[in-house]
């Protein structure tokens, strides 16, 4: 998950579960028991997220956790950080801007549907997304209306080789996984439904089972 777009109602609730959830995440030896998070792969790599969370910082944004590099004698080994949370990241940010390959993720607060749809296609990337709603209409409009390859309702990174996939955004991609190069412009996209085990090839595909229990519009995220 790179970005991530909460609407009011659900905001304080998401955020204090967001940051207990990141507590837990404690850095180290992936050998160790405890361990639940390792270090870049890369010294360069760290300081690239660095770069990225400090010109965020910088612009005006809140770090509502983490920010930093763990302290202590068993991390000089390692190019580990810390988790990072930040919120009031204003447009133009490179974390808004770049994609951010690391643990650090910029928050938005939103209005309503409308703007976390505008906000999440304000983007040169369109890999993926995902929509958390108990509403089937808000549902139906983030499955047509984010433009990404993949789009998972109240689910993330639930992927398939055999599904279609197109980076909508940059109007044609080249498979990770598969190396295949899309036609330019290609709109066909993958629908997983949670609870079947049918794959489906549609140009303008269902959606899942709504979770009752979330509001109308919990959130959207652009991994």
């Amino acid at each position: 998950m790179k970005r991530l777009y909460v609407q009011e109602g659900a905001y304080d609730a998401l955020m204090e579960k967001l940051i207990a959830r990141a507590s837990k995440l404690k850095p180290g030896n992936g050998l160790e028991k405890d361990s639940r998070m390792g270090p870049m792969h890369t010294e360069t790599q760290r300081a690239e997220v660095e770069a990225q969370v400090k010109d965020a910082i910088d612009r005006g944004a809140k770090v509502l956790f983490g920010g930093g590099r763990p302290k202590g004698p068993e991390y000089d080994k390692g190019w580990f950080i810390q988790p990072t949370i930040l919120e009031n990241v204003p447009d133009g940010a490179r974390m808004w801007t770049e994609e951010v390959f690391g643990p650090a993720l910029p928050v938005r607060r939103i209005k309503d549907l409308d703007e976390g749809l505008r906000l999440a296609n304000d983007s040169q990337f369109g890999l993926g997304s995902s929509i958390w709603t108990g509403s089937m209409a808000a549902a139906q409009r983030g499955v047509a209306e984010l433009e990404a390859g993949y789009t998972w309702v109240n689910a993330l990174q639930i992927a398939h080789d055999e599904l279609p996939s197109a980076d909508r955004a940059r109007r044609a991609s080249i498979r990770r996984d598969q190396a295949v190069r899309l036609r330019q412009g290609a709109r066909r996209r993958g629908l997983l439904p949670v609870h079947g085990a049918e794959v489906d090839r549609l140009r303008r595909p269902l959606v899942f089972p709504a979770i009752p229990r979330l509001p109308a519009l919990a959130a959207l995220t652009t991994p």
